[in-house]
């Protein structure tokens, strides 16, 4: 059966938490002290809910939820409460229903699908509550890094990029060549290790109530892939942040904060996406050494065959033929031009690469429209030409 095969291939991405490290230093003496479970909060997220009818594992979709805000806001408050003053959670809210994504290749190999995963409606609202409360904490005292700009508030794609693009620009003016090694990790959500992060949550604050809640959250998760009505059976979630949940991409945020504190080179992340740069070529190399013993203390793996590395030059001389950068004794592949969330950078940092390739799909997007909508009305075409075309023009 299809859903039970890609049910198998999405649950060997799990591991299981080994040797598990304390040796992590305090970050705060601070602490979140209590979570507000208020009717008139509650209301208002409902509210704001996108009214879909979804598969939800509850069965509640989030448009019942959003029609009947006001009547369910008083109980639900009072059940978010005694969860979280119990620190336990409905097995409900912690069930996912995974929906198969095709990226590309063949659909015959399930390693070319991507799991979507929907999760209870109902535990998305408190958790929305619960993740409010920690980005307050974590702003107030400063602890996510400035490097980091991935789920954050006012921070996203073109901020980085423009930070990237000023040091680049500043380094080729002053006619120095930067070294930048780009990062990949291998399924880098789904292994996080629940030990491991409930350590490093506890010594970003995160006690008491909340570190229980969160750690009965993480465990004795479940999933099950459905394609066209068929489920496949059910499967123990061993680790990663919980995909398809509100709080997932925090907690992924404080379980790689620290992955730079070491480094002497710059570095940019946008979620688990991570860029090392340089003008000097061994401290990068140093640096990669240091995310090495990283990921071998906190259980991530890198694919060096999926990182590449690219040096921005002045010169017409190119990378110096013995440039060589390793990460666990394999070497990084070479590039001249690299795509950086949805821009593509070329050594001699010229954008005419990026803009022609914008142009290319830009056209092939409008011959598709063309042939697609030539017999639609005006006002038809010029709202569908808009939404798509959208999706090219901000870069």
């Amino acid at each position: 059966m299809k859903a039970e095969l890609l049910s198998n291939c999405f649950s060997n991405a799990f591991t299981e938490d080994k040797n598990t490290n304390t040796d992590f230093p305090y970050r705060t003496n601070h602490f979140i002290y209590s979570l507000c479970f208020e009717p008139f909060i509650v209301e208002s997220i409902l509210s704001k809910l996108t009214p879909k009818c979804n598969t939800t594992p509850d069965g509640i979709p989030a448009i019942f939820l959003k029609r009947t805000c006001t009547s369910i806001a008083l109980p639900l408050s009072i059940i978010f409460r005694n969860s979280y003053n119990q620190a336990v959670l409905p097995s409900f809210w912690k069930t996912a229903l995974v929906k198969p994504l095709h990226k590309k290749g063949s659909r015959s190999d399930p390693n070319n699908y991507r799991p979507i995963s929907l999760t209870s409606a109902v535990g998305k609202v408190m958790e929305k509550m619960v993740r409010k409360s920690i980005i307050l904490f974590l702003d107030d005292f400063k602890l996510l890094s400035n490097s980091q700009y991935g789920f954050r508030s006012k921070m996203g794609t073109e901020s980085q990029l423009l930070s990237y693009q000023n040091k680049l620009v500043t380094n080729y003016l002053s006619k120095q060549t930067t070294f930048s090694v780009y990062i990949d990790f291998r399924k880098a959500f789904d292994t996080v290790g629940t030990k491991k992060l409930l350590i490093k949550l506890e010594r970003y604050g995160i006690r008491n109530h909340l570190l229980r809640w969160l750690e009965n959250f993480l465990s004795n998760r479940t999933q099950r892939v459905i394609i066209n009505g068929v489920m496949s059976e059910e499967k123990s979630v061993l680790s990663g942040v919980p995909q398809g949940s509100v709080l997932g991409p925090l907690l992924f945020l404080l379980f790689v904060n620290d992955i730079g504190d070491n480094f002497n080179s710059d570095y940019l992340l946008y979620a688990d996406d991570l860029k090392i740069f340089s003008t000097d070529k061994s401290s990068i190399q140093r640096d990669l050494d240091s995310l090495s013993t990283w990921c071998e203390n906190w259980q991530m793996s890198v694919a060096p065959n999926k990182c590449e590395t690219i040096a921005f030059y002045h010169s017409k001389r190119g990378m110096d033929k013995d440039t060589k950068f390793t990460i666990g004794g394999a070497t990084v592949p070479i590039t001249s031009r690299i795509r950086d969330l949805g821009m593509f950078f070329t050594s001699d940092l010229s954008f005419s690469n990026h803009i022609d390739t914008v142009l290319r799909k830009a056209h092939q997007r409008v011959n598709i429209f063309f042939n697609v909508l030539r017999h639609a009305g005006f006002d038809t075409f010029i709202k569908c030409f808009i939404i798509y075309m959208f999706q090219e023009i901000p870069h």
